[in-house]
């Protein structure tokens, strides 16, 4: 059974095969047809003709008969082809994407048998069921606590740290010292060795320290810690935006929020100044990237 079909679908593109070239060996006829009558020379072998496709005053169309199939040029419109596309062009088609709909305008058009879809349409592929959105899970938050105090105790605790930090970054160092919290939403440096544990279940060491955006429920990693080709890596979810916890502040509440694109524009945005007022109840909170704001998030920034 499946040979016989195999066969009958052979069949049906082998008819097909031949009402194509039928359809590519009739440039001249179609020519004809449109008001565009060719001058023939070369024994029949090649044409010129006005050009269907722009105002043409001198014949800048040229054809040329390739065993059965005549291929055509334009040098003003840069374009070339056969028949189809010849035909598809002047209809504002695509000759891939319509190219069925072309010939069978052709062929109505030269009084030619129609094409069938019947053995010509490839079948459709079957659609796949859609992957599964992997969802990390948020980190416990007791044990992400003790692993990144000792992250924020390096860089808060060391002047010198903070200076390289502040200068690579293109920061004042007060700016960092700012973000060195005793809680989520801050600062610090993962060390060189901090074995990172990857999605395949096994875990790579740093090969050099990393800044580390530490949230309530997640940490992520920046390397180098410049702005030049870094490299970001997430652990966790997130529960919150970085720095939100600040809206839940009541002395004095927060009014005035600034909520942006990343935690290296959160803190640009501090060190510009729109934090300074923070005493009259501003903020700013990042998300963790363009598509990293949940929905969820939206009801912490009710009423502001």
């Amino acid at each position: 059974m499946a040979h016989r079909t195999a066969r009958i679908a052979s069949l049906g593109r082998s008819e097909h095969s031949q009402e194509l070239a039928h359809i590519k060996a009739s440039l001249p006829a179609y020519l004809r047809a449109i008001g565009h009558e060719p001058n023939m020379n070369g024994n029949g072998a090649k044409l010129t003709a006005l050009c269907p496709l722009h105002a043409d005053t001198k014949p800048s169309f040229t054809g040329t008969l390739n065993g059965e199939c005549w291929r055509w040029y334009c040098f003003p419109c840069g374009k070339g082809g056969t028949v189809i596309d010849l035909h598809a062009w002047r209809t504002d088609r695509d000759p891939r994407r319509d190219f069925l709909a072309v010939c069978n305008e052709v062929a109505a058009l030269l009084n030619f048998p129609p094409f069938s879809r019947d053995g010509y349409d490839r079948p459709a592929r079957p659609a796949l069921p859609p992957k599964p959105k992997e969802i990390r899970p948020s980190m416990n938050l007791d044990t992400l606590y003790h692993l990144t105090s000792p992250w924020r105790s390096a860089l808060g605790q060391s002047t010198a740290l903070k200076a390289q930090v502040a200068a690579e970054l293109g920061f004042k160092p007060e700016t960092i010292n700012n973000l060195t919290t005793p809680c989520f939403d801050a600062l610090g440096i993962a060390p060189a060795g901090f074995q990172v544990p990857l999605k395949s279940g096994t875990t790579k060491p740093l090969k050099a320290p990393c800044l580390a955006y530490i949230y309530e429920g997640a940490y992520k990693l920046r390397s180098p810690w410049g702005n030049s080709g870094s490299r970001f890596l997430m652990i966790g979810r997130p529960c919150r935006p970085w720095r939100s916890f600040w809206l839940l502040r009541q002395h004095p509440p927060i009014s005035d929020v600034h909520v942006v694109e990343s935690e290296s524009s959160a803190i640009a945005v501090m060190e510009a100044g729109f934090e300074a007022a923070f005493e009259r109840g501003s903020c700013v909170v990042a998300a963790p990237g363009a598509s990293g704001f949940k929905p969820e998030w939206a009801s912490l920034f009710a009423g502001f």
